[in-house]
């Protein structure tokens, strides 16, 4: 997001801050002119954000980690222009031939409408977000909180935006492979949707590590990087089924009468409550608010469908009902480690 710094015109600059500023403006001219020539235009979330002040802009920048695959052609003054404006990068993408089978949901194809990269728009495609987030990262550097340069840090805005630009038109081309290789993992007990968006998520961490200088082509990584994920996960939601079916029957035993002509009193219901609170608050953020809304342990609470917290938490049904299934594995495991059971009457 590039942002307008707000300018202080109480404060004149030291001689000294103006021979930096000068130079700074020497030093990068070439490089503002180039990305002012091939930026895409900013859309209505890339707008400056209001009432942040220059020093707390440049001490949130200062303190990113900005990672990237170094190139040696990056140091190389010479080689900037050819970085930035590679004739094979295509300001629009081309539109794709490529047409979704029948059974295809308007939704999925839609994510697969981007054209397929080039060998050589991919490589400097990679090379440029690289090379942006490479000058993004020496110059945030030169962040000074306590005296902000305006424009230093609208050059380091602008060549992170560049390098999200890149990023994204490199993850929508390859969507559709993403797509291909979770459709052949779906299954009953594997929902699509789920595998889907764990692949999505892989595909974005490759591309912040794909090597582009070494010749290969990105599908190739991609393709062994999603696979492996989507394997991973497929284990563990077969390994957590298998522990909830050792664990399930034990859950659904009757529980041994204590004495038919009364109930449990008052305070035995507290404290069971309280012991009860206290295993839940072991329990991670995510699966301890699925076991609360799904058996309404909280006064006066409706109990929750699957599909409903699905749609809450914004993931798929089945990924609700493995939360549920781990979380109650959980609960069995450490009330047995503690040996939970109502007190004894007096």
């Amino acid at each position: 997001m590039v942002t307008a710094i707000p300018k202080s015109p109480a404060k004149s600059k030291s001689p000294a801050r103006r021979v930096r500023t000068r130079n700074f403006r020497e030093r990068n001219a070439p490089l503002v002119a180039l990305l002012n020539r091939i930026m895409p235009a900013p859309t209505a979330a890339q707008a400056p954000a209001p009432g942040r002040e220059g020093s707390q802009i440049a001490e949130d920048l200062g303190r990113q980690e900005i990672d990237y695959i170094f190139c040696e052609a990056f140091a190389s003054p010479d080689e900037v222009e050819e970085i930035l404006t590679a004739e094979s990068i295509a300001e629009t993408p081309a539109a794709s031939l490529w047409k979704p089978g029948r059974e295809m949901p308007a939704h999925l194809a839609r994510m697969c409408e981007a054209s397929l990269l080039k060998p050589a728009e991919e490589r400097n495609l990679f090379r440029r977000m690289n090379f942006a987030k490479y000058r993004a990262d020496l110059l945030r550097r030169e962040l000074d909180p306590r005296a902000p340069d305006g424009e230093l840090i609208e050059l380091i805005e602008k060549l992170q935006l560049l390098a999200l630009w890149d990023r994204n038109r490199i993850v929508r081309a390859n969507l559709r492979l993403v797509v291909s290789i979770a459709k052949k993992f779906a299954d009953v007990r594997n929902g699509f949707d789920e595998l889907l968006s764990e692949g999505i998520t892989s595909l974005l961490r490759a591309v912040e590590k794909f090597d582009f200088s070494r010749g290969f082509r990105f599908s190739t990584y991609a393709t062994q990087a999603v696979r492996r994920t989507l394997c991973r996960l497929v284990q563990t939601n077969q390994r957590d089924r298998t522990r909830f079916m050792h664990a399930e029957p034990g859950l659904l035993e009757d529980t041994p009468e204590e004495d038919s002509s009364a109930s449990l009193s008052e305070a035995r219901w507290i404290e069971l409550r309280r012991a009860l609170g206290r295993l839940l608050a072991k329990l991670d953020p995510r699966e301890r608010a699925i076991v609360r809304f799904r058996f309404g342990l909280e006064r006066d609470q409706q109990v929750h469908t699957l599909q409903s917290l699905a749609g809450e938490m914004g993931v798929c049904k089945e990924r609700v009902r493995q939360l549920e299934m781990r979380a109650i594995t959980k609960l069995r495991t450490m009330a047995e480690a503690v040996r939970l059971a109502p007190p004894e009457e007096e």
